[in-house]
């Protein structure tokens, strides 16, 4: 890679990192914005959340995987943007309740951000080529912002982390006391009974105030994740790096190294988890690293798309299927008896949204939907649909 691509590359990647940085954490304006959305936006979190379930539902029920005519195309491009945009919203407005909803979807928009350069500047460039080409400087981003971030959090006391400063900052974060697990610890004025000093690091009681009322703020995680906003980043862009380093078409066992990457990933993970467990900031610390995961799979798998075509990809899965069998064949049943006594219900769930699918597959009312005609289980089509593939029989 040239000294030119590498320095537009970092630069184009500093881009986002520094949007999330500034707007969702400590470093810049992430208190203002934690307590914005959880002031005014909270309460539309579960309606917008049913509206995206009623909605993919839906498609589901219509077959939009299927639709390959023209308009059909498009229709699904439209709805399946809908959703991702309907989804990127819940998130932040659910961010008070759910802190690690910015930080997991920082992870995907920065791949997706990096796969739209690719299709713009470097169209003529192979897509695995330039995906092995991120990996640079998405280390260095990772590095720069991982020590942006030690240096600011010694740069003063105040951005140290603690439990008094964790306490003073909870509801500016958006959290709210529970006082109905206390109702003992709220005060006169419908806030906590007790007081954070930041300066001289206690707290302060009053009246008939216990100890224990510190707990109001206990499921409270915002201001760790706030404050290790940027660490958290850096450590997604750590992970899309590495992840990019095996996508190099020179790799000799990209298998083994996969691998090895993984088990590097999970120590990363459980050395996080123990830090913070230590510091006594454990509450939530779990699920936000499992978010972090899944937002960084979620983002592994775009560079594989664009990477593979599909023709590769299958042959890929294909060849991990067969690589589970030999190493697993044995256990397959113990598998199948297990999934059949834990999905069961799932499964009959599943049986009558599919009696469900095929009554609409059958309606006249629909047209014009073609499904894969290369597969084997085609049998005597009966006609096409609009928005559904055609009843099988």
């Amino acid at each position: 890679i040239k000294a030119s691509t590498f320095l537009l590359l970092t630069f184009l990647a500093i881009l986002p990192t520094a949007i999330y940085v500034a707007l969702f954490t400590k470093m810049g304006y992430g208190m203002s914005t934690y307590y914005y959305l959880s002031e005014n936006y909270s309460q539309y979190g579960s309606t917008l959340f049913g509206g995206i379930v009623g909605f993919s539902f839906i498609l589901y029920l219509l077959d939009c995987h299927y639709w390959v005519s023209p308009m059909g195309v498009i229709l699904r491009r439209v709805f399946v943007s809908t959703l991702v945009f309907a989804v990127s919203v819940l998130g932040f407005v659910m961010s008070g309740q759910y802190p690690f909803f910015p930080g997991s979807l920082f992870i995907v928009y920065t791949t997706v951000w990096m796969t739209l350069i690719q299709k713009v500047l470097y169209k003529d460039v192979q897509p695995r080529t330039y995906v092995s080409w991120l990996s640079g400087p998405l280390f260095t981003v990772s590095v720069i912002t991982f020590i942006a971030w030690l240096a600011w959090t010694f740069a003063k006391d105040e951005n140290e982390w603690s439990e008094i400063m964790s306490l003073a900052e909870s509801e500016t974060s958006g959290c709210q006391p529970d006082f109905d697990k206390y109702p003992d610890c709220e005060g006169d004025d419908g806030g906590v009974c007790w007081t954070a000093d930041t300066e001289s690091n206690t707290l302060v009681y009053g009246d008939d105030c216990e100890e224990k009322c510190t707990q109001v703020f206990e499921s409270c995680y915002n201001t760790f994740l706030i404050w290790a906003g940027p660490f958290m980043c850096s450590l997604g862009l750590l992970f899309l790096s590495f992840f990019a380093t095996f996508l190099r078409s020179n790799a000799k066992n990209p298998e083994h190294d996969t691998s090895k990457f993984a088990r590097v990933w999970m120590f990363l993970l459980f050395a996080v988890w123990v830090g913070a467990s230590l510091s006594g900031a454990g509450a939530g610390v779990s699920t936000t690293l499992g978010a972090l995961t899944l937002a960084s799979f979620i983002a592994a798998a775009v560079f594989l798309a664009i990477s593979f075509n599909i023709q590769e990809r299958e042959e890929q899965l294909e060849k991990i299927g067969a690589q589970l069998k030999e190493k697993y064949g044995n256990h397959f049943d113990i598998f199948r008896g297990l999934l059949i006594v834990t999905i069961s219900p799932v499964f009959l769930i599943y049986f009558g949204i599919s009696f469900v699918i095929q009554r609409i597959r059958r309606a006249p009312c629909v047209t014009y939907s073609k499904p894969p005609e290369n597969t084997q289980s085609i049998r005597h089509i009966d006609r096409a649909g609009l928005f559904t593939t055609e009843a099988r029989r």
